[in-house]
């Protein structure tokens, strides 16, 4: 009650001695310079965001935005822009699925008389006449076997074969092709057999002979795995036949091995015989995820945006200059009710 007292006798002797002042400013005075900024001091460590060093809570927030705003900023803008790179990545594997579905849908055209030519040609079908060469066929495997529309029919092209060995691992024929309308030799990707049929003796009626006309599509190098030491290697099958393996279907090496031109034709499912290898084995399908990483990037922008609002965003009633300003009104409304009390007192009685 004491300090009240002395507090207030200051106040009333600053009043009558500083007539001419605004009463706001004798309130400042009065209550002393020291307690009005360490009020200001604690609001203004009350504001400053979590995640901000005890050194740094008394660099002012502009120091501190600049120290701790701008680095957290660049996650969102980096999301962000993965967002719109990734939409530019939709647009354009979108152009190359309509380009393959255009070409595998496409007319088969005659194979170019340069075949230079066929580099640009890739999925596109070509219709080619000529014999096969099935004394110097070899194999690509492991590949496992492409699921066709009519299973039913799909099996009945491998007679006493098990079911289970229809859907296990096998290999891809790849026969020379001696074309009839050109002195030129070229491959032929037949489709794949199982394990069991491997060895053409299991599959002589499958083994076409005299001219054929067939259908396939133009494919280019499988890409080899950087762990495979070579592509070609030699295996024997049940210990009396020697097959000629590879690993990938590596048009350049295989042409070279077999000296034939570098141009492979995968064979379409209607040149499928019975006891043959199972043609349309081309898997034409391009991967498309680009639409979920948009959600993804532009999640996290959104994400990462708002989290860095949330950190450095600042209630202006919780900055020193909001706690001055209330401050402020508080002291001119309490000066104006002890002007009007002290006006009252002076009234004749």
């Amino acid at each position: 009650m004491i300090g009240i007292r002395r507090q207030f006798l200051r106040f009333t002797t600053s009043l009558n001695e500083q007539k001419g002042q605004h009463a706001f400013v004798a309130v400042l005075q009065c209550f002393g310079r020291r307690g009005f900024s360490t009020t200001v001091k604690r609001n203004r460590r009350s504001s400053i965001p979590k995640g901000i060093g005890v050194r740094d809570k008394e660099l002012p927030y502009w120091k501190r935005f600049l120290k701790g705003g701008y680095p957290l900023l660049l996650a969102p803008a980096i999301f962000t822009y993965l967002g719109f790179w990734q939409i530019q990545r939709l647009k354009w594997k979108m152009g190359i699925i309509d380009m393959l579905n255009e070409r595998t849908n496409s007319d088969p055209i005659p194979l170019p008389e340069d075949l230079r030519e066929i580099q640009d040609l890739e999925y596109h079908p070509i219709r080619v006449r000529g014999t096969f060469d099935h004394s110097r066929e070899v194999v690509v495997s492991p590949k496992g076997r492409v699921e066709s529309k009519n299973q039913a029919v799909m099996r009945g092209l491998q007679p006493n074969t098990e079911k289970n060995e229809m859907t296990h691992y096998g290999g891809w024929v790849v026969t020379p092709f001696k074309l009839s309308d050109r002195n030129t030799t070229i491959l032929i990707n037949r489709g794949w057999v199982p394990h069991s049929k491997i060895d053409p003796k299991k599959r002589q009626k499958g083994q076409v002979e005299g001219e054929v006309e067939l259908v396939g599509l133009v494919k280019h190098a499988e890409k080899k795995s950087r762990y495979a030491s070579s592509n070609m290697y030699t295996k024997t099958v049940k210990s009396d036949y020697e097959a000629v393996r590879f690993l990938v279907l590596d048009v350049d090496e295989i042409a070279h091995y077999l000296n034939t031109a570098p141009v492979c034709l995968s064979a379409d499912a209607d040149s499928t015989v019975e006891e043959g290898p199972v043609g349309g084995q081309t898997r034409v399908k391009v991967r498309n995820d680009h639409f979920s990483y948009i959600l993804i990037w532009l999640s996290l922008a959104i994400l990462t945006s708002y989290s860095w609002y949330k950190q450095f965003r600042v209630e202006p009633s919780s900055t020193a200059l909001g706690a001055y300003i209330k401050r402020s009104q508080r002291a001119a409304t309490l000066s104006s009710r002890l002007g009007e009390k002290q006006g009252m007192a002076k009234k004749p009685q």
